[in-house]
């Protein structure tokens, strides 16, 4: 079993978010290019940012069935064209929790 849990890691990669003054970048990064994906979105084009989940580095150690079934965080990203995107990530809810903090102060200047 850990041994499937390893490949599908290994084949699914990373995913990592990345804050600049005028745009984040989500990143889901994968050896096969299947799983690859990449997003950007301007600062002036977000209206609002919310995470949510529980999906941490101590619930991936306690609970090995909760990281299995996928059971992972949400982003959401409202754009002020009325667009909703939401991502499903493996990044840790307190690094999520850091991003939506910093795009708060990036976002209110450009309402």
């Amino acid at each position: 079993m850990a041994t499937v849990c390893l490949v599908f890691f290994v084949l699914t990669g990373t995913d990592e978010i990345i804050v600049n003054t005028d745009a984040i970048e989500y990143r889901s990064n994968s050896i096969l290019r299947i799983f690859r994906e990449r997003k950007e979105f301007k600062i002036n084009d977000i209206q609002s940012f919310k995470v949510q989940g529980t999906y941490s580095t101590a619930s991936e150690l306690t609970s090995i069935r909760e990281a299995r079934n996928g059971n992972f965080n949400k982003m959401e990203i409202v754009l002020k064209n009325g667009e909703i995107i939401s991502i499903t990530t493996s990044i840790y809810i307190d690094k999520l929790k850091k991003v939506e903090q910093e795009l708060k102060k990036l976002i209110s200047p450009h309402r």
